[in-house]
């Protein structure tokens, strides 16, 4: 239930910055583009995380989740970096 609350704050924020950041005539297709890739990896993700941790154990697990999550960082702190319009 949390994270239906989060979503509904995070969903729209996240789509308004996209006119700023992609060129008018592209924004339908990233739009949508954005929708599938989030609705493939919202039945996706789980089912991967959760044959890694059968899988690969629980420390494996817990180690690859802290690279993600790391990596994840990185990527946000270099997007932040470099803003430029039409990048995506």
């Amino acid at each position: 239930m949390v994270m239906t609350i989060l979503d509904c704050l995070y969903v729209p924020t996240f789509r308004a910055y996209f006119p700023d950041i992609v060129e008018k005539e592209r924004l339908s297709s990233v739009s949508s583009g954005v929708q599938v890739v989030e609705d493939v990896s919202s039945i996706l993700g789980p089912l991967v995380f959760s044959a890694l941790a059968l899988f690969l154990g629980s420390t494996a697990t817990f180690l690859f989740f802290a690279a993600c999550l790391v990596s994840h960082q990185h990527c946000h702190a270099a997007a932040r970096k470099g803003g430029s319009k039409g990048g995506i």
